[in-house]
């Protein structure tokens, strides 16, 4: 599982380096292979998986019914957006141009461990993203939640 959070800069040809206190766990998990995707809740943000864990997210979205709109939307834009990554000898993969461009991920991002993936954050967005968190009021928190006493 990874966790934590490294601000990263991302140059002008959209090579980031992937921080190194993620690079043995990613090595370790997936050989370093990974599949970069947007994300499905936040526009600001891009979604990295290590090979084993994307198969498997990839294969339960591909058996979901594409007569559901919700289903077609997620499939396209997690599923046949995505693309392989590598990291190179320096630790960076590339962002393509078209991703940073929807994602509105530019120079500067954070990068984040979420789990079982990553998530390359817009500043500004995420920023929001946690202040909106912070706005949720109580009837608007799951159950699941509140069990969690957090």
């Amino acid at each position: 599982m990874f966790y934590g959070e490294k601000p990263i800069s991302i140059d002008a040809k959209g090579r980031m380096a992937v921080p190194t206190c993620f690079r043995d766990g990613i090595s370790e998990v997936c050989a370093n292979r990974l599949m970069l995707t947007y994300s499905v809740h936040a526009r600001g943000c891009l979604w990295l998986y290590p090979m084993p864990v994307w198969e498997q997210l990839r294969d339960r979205v591909n058996e979901l019914n594409e007569f559901v709109r919700q289903h077609r939307m997620t499939k396209l834009k997690v599923v046949n957006s995505a693309l392989e990554v590598e990291p190179d000898a320096n630790g960076r993969i590339v962002l393509p141009p078209k991703m940073r461009q929807v994602a509105t991920v530019e120079k500067h991002a954070i990068f984040m461990g979420a789990g079982k993936r990553f998530e390359i954050w817009n500043e500004d967005a995420l920023a929001k993203e946690r202040g909106d968190y912070i706005d949720i009021s109580a009837d608007e928190i799951s159950q699941d939640l509140l069990q969690l006493e957090l």
